[in-house]
């Protein structure tokens, strides 16, 4: 039997009550939620609304819709999940950020069992137009005199608003599970609309062009790191996480070396302690072994070299042994260390102004070029699923593929032509 009870009579608030037996403990079971009527009818008025919805809400519970578990808030929620699941700490850390950025002032303080689909949909709409977040260390715009973005539009990008969508998806449906709620309210929801363009990455001239602005850099570390980053196509976490027991060298004859990196860890900031190698990459997938050629690996070896130096010259003071790529004092590079170097090289040599996640995207785009079919570029980028590598790279491969074509057809030509 559902029951009311006034809450506030000026705003329109009441409490309403299912009651359904009892629990094996004896105690009454029982399904509260707040509910809101028009505060400007009078108390009679307001009763009635109140005992409407009430009745609704008994009805929705008979029909297993609604459960009678304790009403609890989305953000509270959100960290029960990301505590109860296993994840790379990058993963959790890229979530807790996302979580306490907007989604725990917008819709965090809304209880799960009352999120409906239009309080996502609006909250959607605010993503839409929030501004994106100032990118660090990068000078005010000498025109506009405001701080630049990581956004070229300033607001945010469709990919960064569908990580929004994917984490509350991923949330709510902990909810379901946990018993929590019944019914997902984000399945009425569309995702949002992916407006962000294709994968960045740098063609033939480019490509040239990087490689001289490298061979001519006075740095041996970021020599060594950016030219690592593009013949390997890894992540830049994972170049960060590398120890030098990560590169094996093998004999296959006279003069003849085999070069391997063995990527098996990633790399995360924990505040107070820097940059941590962490157990594993970011998925399972990750977990892979590169093979590298000479030109990939000199700039490492000249690096080496120097860093021993180093390394001699430090003495006790320095801090982490067995780190690929470190400060002068042997700590492992922070993460957005790279990202800053990047933009400095870019400009200094009036490269194409591309992010530093391109150079990984150029390596795969370089692969595809030559030949190489899905099956190993997934595996080169480390993806969990070939259907990654088909959904970012769709328009090399097609290209590809109608290079492939061409090149069959000039072949059966060519035959033809010589069997007359």
């Amino acid at each position: 039997m559902a029951s009311v009870e006034l809450v506030n009579l000026s705003t329109g608030t009441w409490k309403a009550i299912v009651c359904d037996g009892y629990n094996p403990d004896g105690t009454k079971k029982r399904v509260k939620r707040t509910i809101k009527v028009n505060p400007n009818s009078t108390e009679d008025s307001q009763r009635k609304q109140a005992k409407r919805q009430a009745e609704a809400l008994e009805t929705d519970y008979r029909r297993h819709l609604i459960t009678e578990a304790k009403k609890i808030r989305l953000y509270d929620v959100a960290k029960e999940f990301l505590e109860s699941k296993p994840m790379a700490e990058s993963t959790k850390a890229g979530y807790l950020a996302l979580l306490d950025r907007r989604i725990k002032d917008k819709i965090g303080n809304i209880y799960i069992q009352d999120l409906t689909p239009r309080q996502i949909r609006e909250f959607y709409k605010y993503l839409e137009q929030d501004p994106a977040r100032p990118a660090h260390n990068v000078s005010k715009d000498k025109d506009k005199q405001k701080p630049k973005t990581r956004s070229k539009t300033g607001k945010l990008s469709g990919t960064s608003r569908k990580h929004y969508h994917q984490f509350l998806s991923a949330v709510l449906n902990f909810a379901v599970r946990s018993g929590y709620i019944v019914v997902n309210p984000i399945a009425a929801v569309d995702p949002p609309r992916q407006d962000t363009k294709e994968s960045e990455f740098l063609e033939g001239e480019d490509v040239a062009r990087l490689m001289e602005a490298l061979e001519d850099c006075p740095d041996p570390m970021w020599q060594a790191f950016f030219t690592l980053d593009l013949f390997s196509s890894c992540r830049p976490g994972e170049l960060i996480a590398l120890n030098w027991s990560d590169l094996e060298v093998k004999e296959e004859g006279a003069d003849i070396k085999r070069y391997i990196l063995t990527i098996s860890a990633g790399a995360n900031r924990v505040k107070g302690e820097g940059t941590i190698r962490t157990d594993r990459p970011k998925t399972k997938a990750s977990i892979r072994s590169i093979v590298l050629p000479p030109e990939a690996v000199q700039p490492l070896l000249r690096w080496k070299a120097v860093q021993a130096a180093l390394r001699l010259k430090c003495g006790k003071g320095w801090e982490e042994h067995g780190a690929m790529f470190t400060n002068n004092t042997g700590r492992r590079l922070y993460i957005s260390t790279p990202t800053h170097k990047w933009r400095e090289i870019q400009q200094r040599y009036e490269l194409k102004d591309v992010p530093l996640y391109s150079l990984r995207h150029t390596g795969a785009s370089l692969l595809i070029a030559a030949g190489c079919d899905v099956k190993e570029v997934s595996g080169r980028l480390g993806h969990s699923r070939t259907s990654t590598t088909l959904d970012t790279y769709t328009h090399l491969f097609e290209k590809a593929q109608q290079h492939t074509a061409d090149v069959m057809s000039a072949a059966i030509a060519k035959a033809r032509k010589e069997a007359k």
